[in-house]
């Protein structure tokens, strides 16, 4: 079970960077070295962010003895995203509607990023979370799974809004969004789907 389940994960991970290198020759020719270099300065502030999205929850959610400790701690680390996802809008809200940043700085662009950036907070922290959740119930085959389908949403997404002159410069991170939260949503189902089929094995004990 073990090795099948280390196969799993590494054949996924493989499959993802594999797809990302023969994609990246594409979106070098479909986008600027200026849409990379906002892409990557986004990346820095969603990486940075993202760890601490959910306060590291999601890694104790291995240590309560009773399924229903975990499933109480999987819940306090959804309310601790939603408040500091909640926390990031407003921020953003107030740098933009405050003039924090000066207006020669601030472009419409520049704008969207900030308005993007905790949606893009709240999907990378579910990943993570129902990561968590799924490898504690043995489901590598679903983290594996949600792996592959970020990243094939993820460079599908780039493709296609480089073809589009409103979203083309943030294609890239049109792209990460919409992937991480394919994998988000995937990573739920396979979840929803675990804890109804518990249920359904659990003894009748109704007289």
């Amino acid at each position: 079970m073990f090795v099948r389940h280390v196969m799993q994960l590494g054949l996924a991970n493989v499959g993802a960077q594999a797809l990302s290198l023969l994609i990246v020759p594409i979106l070098t020719r479909l986008y600027s070295p200026a849409d990379f270099g906002a892409f990557a300065i986004y990346l820095a502030i969603l990486n940075t962010l993202g760890p601490i999205a959910s306060l590291r929850l999601q890694a104790a959610l291995a240590l309560p003895e009773q399924p229903e400790e975990s499933r109480r701690l999987l819940h306090i680390s959804l309310i601790v995203l939603g408040m500091n996802v909640t926390l990031t809008a407003l921020l953003a809200g107030i740098v933009i509607g405050e003039g924090w940043i000066p207006d020669e700085w601030m472009t419409d662009e520049r704008r969207f990023l900030l308005l993007l950036l905790p949606f893009n907070l709240a999907a990378l922290g579910l990943v993570q979370i129902y990561s968590a959740w799924t490898m504690l119930h043995h489901r590598a085959s679903a983290t594996a799974l949600a792996r592959m389908t970020e990243s094939v949403v993820d460079r599908s997404t780039s493709c296609l809004c480089a073809f589009s002159a409103a979203i083309h410069p943030l294609g890239l991170i049109a792209g990460r969004l919409v992937g991480s939260g394919a994998a988000a949503y995937s990573l739920w189902r396979a979840s929803r789907a675990h804890v109804s089929t518990t249920r359904d094995s659990r003894p009748d004990v109704r007289s």
